[in-house]
């Protein structure tokens, strides 16, 4: 990311935040696990289940969003798992440089989805960190509703934030569970909301 608008999205992230223009902002957080759309009562579970064997090795090395056991039951739920793969796939390879491309950011996420990875891209910038390791994703309930589109997902995680020096700046959480929302454009899923219900095995 050139540096002038890394600038001008710290500016922006620091007036949402009140933060001075000389400190680094804290980490962003993900999603937000207090919002009326993470208690729903859970939907039916999808009876069908697909297990994916990535050619890729599964390690703290690289940035890799792979499938793990995905359950949906038709072709639309898949392709609403395959849009979740691909923003995460983006996410993970912004957050690898630390650099936004904003072609294919576009293409994959809108809204807070978005703006969740703008924000963390500038933190790593601002601290000189980059994120490595692979992120295995098991999704166990997939909604389509018309344009609308939920899922909850088990996130398996080998991705830890390092310091140039290529030491941890950060203790490995091992699990996640997310529950994202997307909507339909055109004839393709966006994700538009991430949101953290959880941190231990699911």
């Amino acid at each position: 990311m050139k540096r002038t608008r890394a600038a001008a999205l710290a500016v922006c992230l620091c007036a949402l935040a009140g933060c001075a223009e000389d400190e680094a902002a804290p980490p962003p957080t993900i999603g937000d696990d207090t919002s009326e759309s993470a208690a729903e009562s859970p939907s039916e579970s999808p009876t069908g289940s697909e297990s994916a064997s990535p050619e890729e090795t599964f390690d703290d090395e690289g940035h890799v969003a792979m499938p793990g056991d995905i359950k949906v039951s038709d072709e639309e739920q898949q392709a609403v798992v395959d849009a979740w793969l691909a923003y995460w796939q983006v996410r993970m390879d912004a957050f690898a440089g630390p650099e936004i491309d904003p072609t294919a950011l576009g293409e994959v996420a809108q809204g807070d989805a978005a703006s969740q990875v703008v924000g963390y891209v500038d933190y790593l910038e601002q601290n000189k960190l980059t994120t490595e390791g692979d992120l295995r994703f098991d999704v166990t309930e997939v909604r389509v509703r018309g344009s609308s589109a939920r899922l909850v997902t088990c996130v398996t995680n080998q991705s830890v934030d390092r310091r140039a020096n290529g030491r941890a700046a950060e203790p490995l959480t091992p699990f996640y569970e997310f529950q994202g929302h997307l909507t339909r454009v055109s004839d393709a899923w966006a994700v538009t909301r991430v949101i953290d219900i959880g941190s231990g095995p699911c």
